[in-house]
Parts: C-alpha cells; sequence; structure tokens
C-alpha cells in the first residue's frame, strides 16, 4: 500500500511539474496605469491634417500589426483607445495596456501609420506623416589612404529615384567626402515606425567584404549617415 501510494506521489509530481509556459499563450499581467500618447497627424510636412479617425492598437507580439483595424482576432492584442484629428491635426490617446506584453501602432486613413511603439511610455510629441519628404546624406569616414585603384560598391535606397540603388566608385576617398545626397518623398506612405523608418547601407570595399551600416531615416528632417572604410 505504501509503494503503490509512493507511486502515485511520483506521478503527480511528474505530471503537475510539466505545464508548458508558451510564449504564445503565457500573457502577462497590465500594470493598471493610465498612459497618454499625443502628436499630431500630418499630410506632408508641415501640413496638418483634419478630421483623420486614429485608433491605438496594441499588438500581441513585438511584430506591429500591418492592415487595418484593430488585432481584435488574437486574444493578446486589441484596441487602446480612438482619437480624432484637429484643425492642427492633433491627436490624443489615453488608456490602460490590456496586458505588458508586445508593442503599440497606430492605425488611420485604412492602415498601419505610425508602428513599433513601445509600451509602458507616456508620448507627448508623436509626429505621423502620410507623405513626408526625406534628405539623406552619406559621407565617407576614411580611415587610411585610398587611390584610384580601389573600388566602393554601395547599395542603399535613392529617394529621388525611388527605387534601391546599386552604384561602383572609383577612389581616391577622402575623409568626409559625400557618396549621396538624395532628397524626395517617402514612399512607404503611412508606414512609419517609431524613431525613423530603420534601413541599411550595404557596402563593399574592393569586392572583398560586405559591410553594413544601419540607420533611421528622420522624417521631414536632414538624416546624415557615415559609412567607415
Amino acid at each position: 500500500m505504501k509503494r503503490l501510494i509512493l507511486i502515485l506521489t511520483v506521478i503527480v509530481l511528474i505530471f503537475g511539474c510539466t505545464k508548458k509556459f508558451d510564449s504564445d499563450t503565457y500573457t502577462s499581467p497590465p500594470d493598471n496605469i493610465v498612459y497618454t500618447i499625443e502628436g499630431r497627424f500630418m499630410k506632408e510636412c508641415g501640413i496638418p491634417w483634419e478630421g483623420i479617425n486614429l485608433s491605438l492598437i496594441q499588438n500581441p507580439t513585438t511584430t506591429p500589426t500591418f492592415g487595418t483595424g484593430p488585432a481584435t482576432s488574437n486574444k493578446d492584442g486589441g484596441l487602446l483607445d480612438v482619437s480624432h484629428t484637429d484643425s492642427d491635426g492633433r491627436f490624443k490617446f489615453e488608456f490602460k495596456l490590456l496586458n505588458g506584453k508586445g508593442l503599440l501602432s497606430v492605425n488611420g486613413l485604412g492602415s498601419m501609420a505610425m508602428g513599433w511603439i513601445p509600451i509602458k511610455t507616456n508620448i507627448n510629441d508623436l509626429d505621423i506623416y502620410s507623405f513626408p519628404s526625406v534628405n539623406l546624406t552619406v559621407r565617407l569616414k576614411a580611415l587610411r589612404n585610398y587611390t584610384v585603384k580601389d573600388t566602393l560598391g554601395y547599395w542603399l535606397y535613392n529617394y529621388e529615384k525611388e527605387k534601391w540603388v546599386d552604384t561602383i566608385m572609383v577612389g581616391p576617398f577622402i575623409d568626409g567626402q559625400i557618396l549621396v545626397y538624395t532628397e524626395g518623398y517617402n514612399n512607404f506612405s503611412l508606414e512609419g515606425t517609431y524613431g525613423g523608418r530603420k534601413s541599411t547601407i550595404s557596402y563593399t570595399i574592393n569586392k572583398v567584404k560586405n559591410s553594413f551600416e544601419f540607420y533611421s531615416t528622420r522624417f521631414c528632417k536632414d538624416t546624415t549617415v557615415y559609412i567607415e572604410l
């Protein structure tokens, strides 16, 4: 009898301690704090957009929701608050988090307007643009002397041509030299990223090694990126 009780106890301990904490189903509790996110919704740089309905979404994972409407199909995400822009394009969200998980996004005009907004943060100057201008300057940071025998190949997004461009240049290369200046409009309309749109420049010297320089594009402001040679 004692042996039977011991066996049953071991079985209960084994199966009772094998509860699976799946990252897709486990949800950390909300903190019950009221947060505020406010800013301006702009049609273009310096031009506010009046009368736009915006919704604040808590996304269930670390990837923002692309597409229309709140993420109500996933039990971990959902609608937090709605706002209507005034004559100056200003909006304001006041909300409590559904849980302590994921990121936030703002939806407007039928799609995501701004993604990758951190949770548990008050923001009072969030500018969202529908069709912003972009000015990008890429400069060289030469760590040694280069001659006409050296080549520099690079691949980046050209805002004037509205496409990715692959270019090869012949030296010499000078420290501080402007590699490229491109200005135009961000054609990824209504897909902004909090802190600037993330992008990258891929480059190589003498076709030996591929290097990458990551940067954030600042809408309606100058962006300068240095690549180190």
